[in-house]
């Protein structure tokens, strides 16, 4: 107010309020934002049990979670690899064996550590070290997916379907350690459906139609289809979201009241975002694919909670932003996953001389659509006709 009390009007339309300087929290403000954040945590889910998670620890030489972590890197980018190489393996260069073969020899120890991590089958997020924020690096697990299904297509070429079908298992469980780890989150489910849609679409444009009719489809199936996607799954993950933001990214902002980030109702801004997520994940437990897709479990609109400062509405919003292209994306992957199952389903029908019905769109509840000329398997129109393209068949 002294500042306008004595300026021009245009003096006041160029006045920026200078920002008040913020050091950085000592080791002993730390371990007391720590403590203060743990016990915020703690009251919360004293009002709203549905969000615990119970931790399951494992040895740090035995958790693939942990090992993709130290992989990343403190810049999250991953382990480097050749452009030219990358490219040609992740999709974006033409394939030329001859060169896959010499970029997979050239860079043996990155794939050396990448089968090493795949083959772990116990995970956790608990214990992780301090530099863990809650962040998952996708270029990692992308870079390591990629890998494992180029040496999964070279296999192919060769004749060699033991090999291909134990890399992509391999490949998939690499999604594994990111689903079924106690904390799973959006951004976790995100690297998830990437993995599984990629592993699915190698198999089908390439691995298949390299082994033929010969296939041993039922092995092949069981290879693919390692998780459900379901609303019960999705409340998991967001159990997990809740779990990741509240101790790691908005709580201990919460707590530190010197921060210029912190709102002056800060216990009211997490009991409504913990109140939120709270009913979401037991909404989900029961609630159908339609639901999810539209993200009608979450609430519509940060306007909702008049109570809260302007500045804890903002947080809100940043936090709750694309919550329904998260359902959107979740449920689209559900609908072409059960769509590429039911594809096997009708091969390994064909192969065995029976006749069935086609498997039904998750989200419609319609069947989908068989081409028998153009050997395509689409959505039913209800649903996604415009979003997925058809699935050919490998023959």
């Amino acid at each position: 107010m002294h500042v306008r009390a004595k300026s021009s009007f245009l003096e006041l339309l160029r006045y920026k309020e200078e920002e008040k300087p913020w050091d950085l929290p000592s080791p002993q403000e730390i371990a007391r934002f720590k403590h203060e954040t743990l016990a915020l945590k703690e009251k919360m889910l004293a009002e709203f049990p549905a969000l615990r998670v119970e931790p399951r620890p494992v040895p740090e030489e035995r958790n693939g979670f942990l090992a993709l972590h130290r992989l990343a890197g403190s810049d999250y980018a991953g382990p480097p690899v050749r452009r030219d190489f990358g490219g040609m393996i992740g999709g974006s260069a033409s394939w030329d064996s001859a060169a896959v073969k010499a970029g997979l020899e050239a860079h043996a120890d990155v794939v050396a550590e990448y089968e090493r991590i795949a083959a772990m089958e116990e995970r956790s997020s608990a214990n992780m070290p301090p530099d863990y924020v809650g962040f998952a690096s996708a270029r990692t697990a992308k870079l390591g997916t990629d890998l494992l299904l180029a040496k999964a297509r070279l296999a192919a070429e060769a004749g060699d379907e033991e090999d291909a079908l134990r890399l992509v298992a391999a490949a998939q469980n690499l999604a594994s350690h990111f689903r079924e780890v106690e904390s799973p989150n959006l951004l976790f489910e995100t690297v998830v459906l990437l993995i599984d849609l990629s592993v699915q679409k190698t198999v089908f444009e390439h691995l298949l139609p390299a082994f033929g009719r010969d296939s041993d489809l039922s092995r092949w199936k069981s290879a693919l289809f390692q998780r459900p996607y379901d609303p019960g799954s999705f409340a998991k993950v967001m159990r997990g979201e809740w779990d990741t933001v509240a101790e790691l990214m908005l709580f201990p902002t919460l707590v530190n009241r010197e921060s210029p980030n912190c709102p002056p109702d800060g216990e009211g801004l997490a009991r409504v975002y913990s109140s939120a997520l709270h009913d979401a994940v037991n909404r989900l437990r029961t609630c159908g694919l339609a639901e999810l897709h539209d993200a009608s479990y979450m609430p519509a609109a940060t306007g909702d909670f008049p109570e809260l400062s302007d500045k804890s509405r903002e947080i809100l919003e940043m936090l709750w932003i694309g919550s329904k292209a998260w359902g959107n994306g979740y449920v689209r992957a559900a609908a072409t996953i059960a769509r590429n199952r039911a594809a096997l389903d009708l091969l390994i029908r064909e192969k065995e001389g029976e006749a069935g019905e086609l498997g039904v769109d998750p989200l419609s509840g319609q069947p989908f659509v068989f081409d028998s000329e153009s050997r395509t398997l689409a959505m039913p129109e209800a649903n996604f006709e415009r979003e997925i393209e058809p699935l050919k068949l490998p023959w």
